[in-house]
């Protein structure tokens, strides 16, 4: 563990007043309300920050998930998806005349 000496960060502090002071003439107080206003240094993200990340990137995924034939991008995945969304009332089956095109029973 480092000691601080007393003396060394009394200097310190007074040197880092008598600088601030002289930005403080040379620039006046709106270049400190303006630099006040970016921000300190940057930081890490906290817990509460991660897990809304993780979060919004599961949505993103399940959204995905669900965008995605079941199938593979065959056919009968197309037509398995069609009906799953028929039988969950998310597609409404309105039929063609005569029934499916080409004898195909989605409904």
């Amino acid at each position: 563990m480092k000691l601080i000496n007393p003396d060394l960060s009394e200097k310190r502090r007074q040197a880092g007043r008598h600088g601030g002071l002289a930005v403080l003439n040379k620039y006046g107080p709106e270049y400190f309300h303006h630099i006040g206003k970016l921000g300190g240094r940057p930081r890490c993200p906290t817990l509460a920050d991660l897990q809304r990340q993780q979060s919004a990137l599961r949505q993103e995924e399940l959204e995905q998930r669900r965008n995605r034939l079941p199938g593979g991008n065959s056919l009968k995945g197309l037509l398995e998806s069609l009906k799953l969304k028929i039988d969950t009332g998310e597609l409404l089956c309105c039929g063609w005349e005569g029934g499916s095109p080409k004898g195909v029973n989605v409904c």
